[in-house]
This record gives structure tokens, sequence and C-alpha cells, in this order.
């Protein structure tokens, strides 16, 4: 999926392996792709501009800090989210506290 969303020009990979729309970041959810019974375009796929020239100085140290951790998610997530919380893209849209309970630790209370 995100590879997908890469190609299609929905959302850039960033240099740590997070897609990060021009504005919502990275705090979008990619759950479904459409295939249609219809010719595609022709030529490369568009490619979106990265919506952060400088996610070696804002988001690249906190994926090293979260890469080096020793341990299991489980453990280690809070270090995980501030990979994502160092975006400096779409903020606005951070999932709130029980999506990220959800999303990082699958407590399945916060969906309720």
């Amino acid at each position: 999926m995100q590879r997908l969303a890469d190609v299609s020009g929905l959302a850039p990979l960033s240099l740590v392996g997070l897609n990060v729309h021009p504005v919502y970041g990275p705090w979008i959810g990619l759950r479904a792709a459409l295939v249609l019974d219809r010719p595609g375009p022709t030529g490369p796929p568009p490619r979106a501009a990265n919506p952060c020239p400088d996610c070696a100085r804002t988001c690249v140290p906190a994926f090293e800090r979260a890469r080096a951790a020793p341990g299991e998610l489980a453990d280690t997530w809070p270090l995980w989210l501030a990979v994502r919380d160092a975006c400096p893209i779409g903020r606005a849209h951070r999932y709130d506290e029980a999506q990220i309970r959800y999303h990082y630790i699958k407590d399945r209370r916060a969906l309720g």
C-alpha cells in the first residue's frame, strides 16, 4: 500500500519509510486500492513532490533512535510514534490518543 501511495502521487515515501501527504503529513491511513477495468494513463506515473525537504534533519534522528532501541514494538512504540511526530507536515491531523493506542499497541479498548 505504501508503494502504491508513492507511485500514484498520493503521498511520497519519506526517508524514514512513512508516506507523507502534503496536507495530512504521515497521519493518513492507507486502507484500500481501487482497480478499474479501464485503460490507464500512458507514460510514467505522476510523482508527488516531497512535501518535506528537511526530513534528514527533522525525522531521521528520531528514526535512528527508534531503530537502535532494543526490544519489541510493545516496548518501543513511543519511539516509533516520535518518528511520526517529528514530521512537521500535517500536525493538525495527528491521531488522537485513542487512535494512537489502537494503531501502535492494538488496544481494542480504544475503539469503544
